[in-house]
């Protein structure tokens, strides 16, 4: 699990570079772009104390599953590989 917590920031660079070729991002929006993420790793992480021990962790799954689904990986590994090819 704790290489898996790392991955978003070993990737990043990747996907930054790929969002500022396609969207003609300046490096100010760049570094915007990555505080704002790294702000929503942190702020998800600490709020995990909270919300892992009011709720069942099967429901949190399934939440999690969907929304994963439908927000994430359907629409952005589309978005993503069609960018890449093109």
């Amino acid at each position: 699990m704790a290489v898996l917590g790392a991955m978003p920031f070993a990737i990043q660079p990747f996907f930054l570079g790929v969002m500022t070729e396609s969207l003609g991002l300046t490096s100010q929006q760049v570094g915007l772009l990555a505080s704002a993420d790294i702000l929503g790793v942190v702020v998800a992480s600490f709020s995990g104390f909270w919300w892992s021990k009011r709720f069942r962790h099967q429901a949190l799954i399934r939440v999690a599953s969907v929304q994963f689904y439908f927000l994430g990986a359907g629409k952005g590994n589309r978005t993503l590989t069609s960018s890449l090819e093109g």
